[in-house]
Formats: structure tokens, C-alpha cells, sequence
């Protein structure tokens, strides 16, 4: 495990959010990296203003099947 996502986890663990929500930050991270092809500590406030309108499709499309 690299030192940011041990970082992440320890972070929302000691926020009390359930291992699923956990797992759901970390894949949601790895996404975003993927997508640039770039290591997460390694992106900025660009890319995420590049990457967050994807994000809101993805999160749209997902709610309209539920």
C-alpha cells in the first residue's frame, strides 16, 4: 500500500466512515489516477476540475438505474 492511500484510509477510518465507504474513496482515487495515467499525489486542482465532469456523468447515469 503507498503512503497516500495509507494516508486516506487512516484518515477516514479515524472518521468513523464503514470499510465499504472506505473502499469506495480508494477505487474512486484509483480511477482518477488511471485516468491520467499518473500517480494521485502527483495531480492538482486541474485535473480535477478536468476529471470532475466525467465524474458527475458517471454519478448521474448510476442514480438514474437505482
Amino acid at each position: 500500500m503507498t503512503p497516500l492511500r495509507q494516508r486516506t484510509v487512516e484518515e477516514l477510518e479515524r472518521r468513523s466512515h464503514s470499510q465499504a465507504t472506505v473502499e469506495s474513496y480508494v477505487l474512486a482515487v484509483k480511477d482518477f489516477a488511471e485516468y491520467f495515467g499518473k500517480s494521485p499525489d502527483l495531480l492538482g486542482a486541474e485535473e480535477v476540475r478536468r476529471y470532475s465532469p466525467r465524474s458527475d456523468l458517471r454519478l448521474a447515469g448510476s442514480s438514474q438505474a437505482t
